[in-house]
């Protein structure tokens, strides 16, 4: 609206999860079908795949286990693989309904052929009843 700078933009998806344990690795697989509106761009469709491992430890009362996250996004109208995440990180309990995680991202992204990398950390907070 104006000249607000902000651009609309809708991703209505699909996900299906697959979780498992192998010996003891907790193991997770998400894949997810996704459609991107954009307000002033094409719209196009997306896979976004991320396979997230937690190690089978977990040390002190708070339960902190280390993990490791990879998420691959494809550009489904283009063919193209042009996204990785990879992510290692810890999750721990705060108390017995809420988990956190603190993460690094190391994201690539392909633009015009050329890859460029960005750095980032952050956290998650999750409340289970």
């Amino acid at each position: 609206k104006g000249n607000s700078g902000w651009k609309r933009e809708e991703q209505p998806s699909f996900n299906a999860y697959l979780k498992f344990k192998l010996k003891d690795y907790s193991i997770s697989d998400r894949n997810r079908f996704e459609c991107r509106f954009k307000q002033d761009a094409q719209d196009y469709w997306r896979y976004r795949n991320l396979l997230t491992i937690k190690l089978p430890l977990k040390w002190t009362r708070y339960e902190i286990q280390p993990m490791l996250s990879d998420e691959i996004f494809v550009d489904l109208d283009q063919k193209e693989f042009n996204e990785n995440r990879l992510m290692p990180g810890f999750s721990f309990k705060i108390n017995k309904n809420l988990n956190a995680e603190i993460v690094y991202m190391w994201r690539r992204v392909k633009s015009s052929d050329t890859w460029s990398a960005n750095h980032a950390v952050w956290t998650r907070l999750k409340l289970e009843f």
